[in-house]
């Protein structure tokens, strides 16, 4: 893209095109030949809020990518460049207002710059949407780069969490009937599913999916900000809840694709502060419009059991989420009170193991005090990074006193299947994941809920910041627009939203705490299987599902993925190198 805008553009680009919106410039090249270029168009499209008036730019790029006598190699390319970076939701109008409707495509396919796809990503998509007319969005396999060693918890704890959400979490949700996100990294979607349609000749009472979608580019009440944070899942409810057409959503595990990944504590914490409330949202949105669309009578009997399997389902598991924090402290606290009993002989050991859990409280108090200032300055995340691993180190030295002065048999068992899951996730399909799952996973296993705690923590600390996150975007979408009474009214409204959901889960996560010590009292070795078994019972499920899918279905791949590593460029940039098979589609 730099060599064309560079060789055809010029630094007059967007005033030569007469708008400082949007410029477009049509080219056709032959890829065996990156010097040859010609240039067809460089046209402004219309405002979004004004006519939609048509381009012959869009018409030239209609023609077909091969003709007659020219390379099998040429491709069509219509390049479109914003002044401003206005987010992902704003270019997406762009694309399926102004563009799809002239194309008129069969899939829609969307890639983030920092994506990486296997060479048989597309080709399994687009295979997919063959053999299933019914299949409306497709969500691919995405894995960041391995981390450098078992040292890098940052990069580690990514590592897991990406290879619990594809090997584990999708399969499971794919299983009960409803995949609730399709990832911007890599997805696609097929236009008629979204495209909209007129019932009874009257398109304004149609199903538009795309009209609910892009509603977060407009003004938005503080749930609306939260769930539009999240706007691919917004995007996918629409897609299943069509009451005319039953379409589905997938997960083409063979569709694999390396993306780039957090860098930096700061950028983790923003980008999942994202994710997290936004996912938040709109299960809980996909559980409330769930009793409606079970009572709709033009809805057949087999989606309403799809449909309420799937609830059930969604429904556990944001119960699951809800309390990662209230699990984790219980964890802390049965461990240590079991460790510190069974070496009670030993005063000065058991009174250590006590102290330490204590100092590990103090330490999530202060960490949550800066989690609710939202602040992320060096002595901040220097502090995160302290408090993960006073956890993790009075976690692992309990653990070891448990495994050997106490009853092992009963702690083996659900200890060693939380750490072998995923690795024997990816012998089903991704064995080159094997490998850096087993060096990550030791350490994610002794810090991975309490960074998972952190994360929840700062995202609903920070429920009321509607901002990007990433890429440079951490203010809300036009704050630095708005001034006035206006604008610090609708900044109270969000914060008094934020003071409300995060006294909510401040009293459910308390209240869990307190019923679930009460209830196991002195029994601290059964509260620790408990709180084990509740992971194990989720991890084995998706497990489950992952070799029925597998066994029956036969899709995988063992041999297209071949891992990334990420290599100082001379100036200083990050650069990837490793299988040359693995290039950018």
């Amino acid at each position: 893209m730099r060599v064309v805008l560079d060789r055809f553009a010029g630094p007059d680009f967007f005033s030569r095109g007469g708008s400082r919106d949007l410029a477009c410039l049509h080219t056709e090249f032959d890829l065996s030949d990156l010097s040859v270029f010609e240039v067809a168009d460089c046209e402004s499209t219309p405002d979004r809020d004004g006519p939609k008036s048509d381009t012959h730019g869009l018409r030239e790029f209609e023609r077909a990518a091969r003709k007659p006598g020219e390379p099998t190699t040429t491709v069509q390319l219509l390049i479109a460049v914003k002044q401003e970076n206005q987010g992902k939701l704003d270019s997406h109008w762009w694309f399926y207002r102004i563009f799809c409707p002239h194309l008129n495509p069969a899939y829609c396919f969307q890639m983030d710059v920092g994506t990486v796809p296997t060479e048989q990503a597309l080709q399994a998509m687009t295979t997919a949407f063959q053999g299933n007319p019914r299949l409306g969005a497709v969500a691919s396999s995405i894995m960041p780069p391995p981390p450098s060693g078992p040292s890098d918890l940052l990069h580690c704890w990514q590592y897991v969490s990406f290879a619990n959400t594809t090997l584990l979490d999708w399969p499971a949700e794919n299983a009960v009937g409803y995949l609730s996100v399709v990832p911007g990294q890599l997805s696609a979607i097929r236009w008629e599913a979204i495209s909209g349609r007129a019932i009874d000749g009257a398109q304004e009472e149609g199903w538009d999916p795309l009209a609910v979608y892009f509603k977060g580019l407009g003004a938005l009440t503080p749930y609306e900000s939260m769930l539009y944070a999240a706007e691919d899942r917004v995007l996918c409810r629409e897609i299943v809840s069509d009451p005319q057409a039953d379409w589905t959503i997938s997960h083409i595990d063979r569709a694999m694709a390396v993306t780039d990944p957090c860098n930096s504590w700061a950028e983790l914490l923003r980008q999942r502060k994202r994710w997290s409330n936004g996912y938040m949202a709109c299960r809980v949105n996909f559980i409330k419009k769930l009793p409606g669309f079970i009572a709709n009578p033009t809805v057949s009997a087999h989606r309403k059991i799809r449909s309420a399997t799937a609830g059930l389902y969604h429904s556990v598991m944001l119960v699951n989420d809800w309390l990662v924090t209230a699990m984790s402290i219980l964890l802390l606290h049965a461990l240590t009170g079991h460790a510190s009993s069974l070496v009670a002989r030993f005063s000065w050991a058991s009174s250590g193991l006590r102290a330490s859990f204590w100092a590990a409280m103090c330490a999530l108090l202060v960490q949550f005090i800066i989690c609710y200032r939202g602040s992320l300055s060096a002595r901040s995340l220097a502090f995160f990074r302290f408090s993960i691993a006073l956890q993790g180190s009075v976690f692992a030295v309990s653990l070891c006193v448990a495994l050997l002065f106490g009853r092992t048999m009963e702690l083996i068992p659900t200890t060693a299947f939380t750490a072998v899951a995923l690795p024997l996730a990816s012998l089903m399909g991704h064995r080159r994941q094997t490998r850096a799952l087993l060096t990550s996973v030791p350490i994610v296993a002794i810090t991975g809920c309490f960074v998972t705690s952190l994360m929840w923590m700062y995202a609903v600390c920070n429920a009321h910041d509607s901002s990007w996150g990433t890429k440079g975007l951490i203010s809300a979408p036009g704050a630095e627009q708005k001034q006035g009474t206006g604008a610090k009214a609708g900044s109270m409204s969000f914060r008094r939203f934020r003071t409300g959901y995060l006294s909510i889960w401040i009293v459910i996560n308390l209240c869990f705490v307190v019923v679930f010590d009460t209830w196991f009292g002195f029994e601290r070795l059964d509260a620790v299987i408990a709180l084990q078994v509740m992971n194990v019972v989720v991890m084995l499920f998706g497990l489950i599902c992952r070799a029925s899918t597998r066994l029956f279905t036969g899709t995988g791949t063992d041999d297209l993925l071949r891992e990334r590593r990420p290599a100082a460029a001379p100036g200083g940039a990050v650069q990837t190198v490793g299988d040359s098979r693995v290039q950018p589609s």
